[in-house]
């Protein structure tokens, strides 16, 4: 089971919201007079941008890694593969319920500001509280891994993001951590499931070399096609943040559906989608969010909305019963 939480409620204190402003005229000749914080979603920031017509657009912020100028520009330019696939299924096959980044002058999505951050921007949307349903989700779905071609998105290489920070962590479960307040809980939680983890991943390798060995075909993937990404609008249900679209195996979108609609897709496309796939995508989602959490535990900080949230997700996904797959 993947814990989901609702990250990112606090904006960042080093990017300023006047060079953000700048960047939005200078290349989306968007001029605003109120740029307001959304908070929402894990990763990314988002910001409500709105100009003196009332008219709006949505802003994401990705976060590109600070003193990290060897990984920058790659993660700078697998982001922009993953969104560029957005505008490659929208434009190319005529799915329309694909959000895709509205183009800068300069054409470069995302554009940075300043060395650390990389905006996109995207149609503001009127989002209705009626849920999309599972039929619909499902279809949306099979629409997209029909999708045929060469997409610009990066074929997923089934490396756990970030490993070297449970590695590192595991490694130092015998010394306090002392970054703040939540360092001892955190080391004190992974230390009692240690063995459980280690196991973890262990199957976590064997299973990804198993898929490769398979060699089945790979489909166009979006990542997190859940509640959040897959809005209801006036205009029809739409899928949203594409920064985690990835050409991959279609138990990718899958494994976060219940075992009918699986079977439902099997029937509808003749594809077949090995149980062993959903379970490796599910167990990934389980350690990428340890993977993400543990260094925010470690290194040096102090209590706020975004780390209180994150202790909850952490310590119940390691609490007993709190995953399906550790």
């Amino acid at each position: 089971m993947r814990v989901i939480v609702e990250l990112m409620r606090t904006p960042p204190d080093d990017l300023d919201p006047r060079a953000l402003a700048r960047v939005l005229g200078d290349e989306w000749g968007f001029e605003a007079v109120d740029l307001d914080h959304v908070p929402l979603g894990f990763g990314s920031h988002h910001w409500r941008a709105t100009d003196a017509s009332g008219a709006r657009r949505f802003v994401t912020v990705d976060d590109l890694g600070a003193g990290e100028a060897g990984t920058r520009e790659v993660r700078l330019a697998r982001l922009a593969r993953a969104l560029e696939t957005a505008g490659w299924l929208r434009d190319r096959h005529g799915l329309e319920f694909v959000v895709a980044p509205l183009p800068p002058a300069s054409g470069a999505v995302p554009t940075t500001v300043g060395e650390r951050w990389a905006a996109t921007v995207f149609p503001w949307l009127e989002v209705g509280t009626e849920a999309v349903s599972a039929a619909t989700a499902l279809d949306l779905l099979v629409a997209m891994h029909s999708a045929t071609g060469h997409p610009p998105a990066v074929r997923d290489d089934l490396v756990l993001q970030d490993r070297h920070a449970i590695d590192r962590a595991m490694a130092e479960l015998d010394a306090p951590w002392s970054g703040g307040p939540y360092s001892e809980p955190a080391r004190r939680a992974l230390a009692a499931v240690e063995l459980s983890v280690r196991a973890a991943l262990e199957r976590y390798d064997a299973s990804a070399a198993a898929i490769i060995r398979a060699g089945e075909p790979w489909v166009v993937t979006h990542g997190e096609p859940k509640a959040g990404n897959l809005v209801e609008t006036s205009d029809g249900p739409k899928l949203v943040d594409w920064d985690t679209a990835l050409v991959a195996p279609a138990a990718r979108d899958l494994c976060m559906l219940d075992d009918a609609v699986v079977e439902r897709y099997r029937r509808l496309t003749g594809r077949a989608v090995p149980a062993t796939e959903l379970d490796f995508y599910r167990l990934r989602w389980d350690l990428t969010d340890i993977s993400s959490y543990v260094p925010w535990f470690r290194r040096p900080h102090s209590v706020d909305a975004d780390l209180q949230i994150a202790w909850t997700a952490f310590s119940g996904l390691l609490a007993p019963g709190g995953s399906s797959t550790i």
